[in-house]
């Protein structure tokens, strides 16, 4: 899955659903400290053999200004970034608007 704005849907870092099914686009934006607004939801089919790495996001959450009034999360938020030369056909074409994603 990639949470994103509406200008930027094929970029590098993804998650998977079960680490933010039930969540809003503001806690999605908080968990993972997303630079931009998250306003838009894509599905991503990454390729086997794409080479990728994982981490967890800095928890060091309230030390960055615009995440102040955010809580903190689990520590073991864990994203991957697609290290791979980026296809547009792993995108889903449809970019699902927040107010449409079937959990909310």
């Amino acid at each position: 899955m990639r949470f994103h704005g509406e200008g930027n849907q094929v970029a590098g870092w993804v998650c998977k659903f079960n680490a933010v099914k039930g969540l809003t686009a503001k806690e999605i934006w908080a968990k993972y400290q997303i630079p931009q607004e998250v306003t838009h939801m894509s599905i991503v089919k990454v390729p086997e053999g794409t080479l990728m790495r994982s981490g967890t996001v800095h928890q060091g959450i309230n030390q960055v200004p615009k995440f102040k009034d955010v809580p903190e999360w689990d520590r073991r938020s864990k994203q991957y970034e697609i290290l791979s030369k980026l296809e547009e056909e792993w995108f889903s074409e449809e970019m699902i608007p927040a107010e449409k994603w079937p959990w909310l």
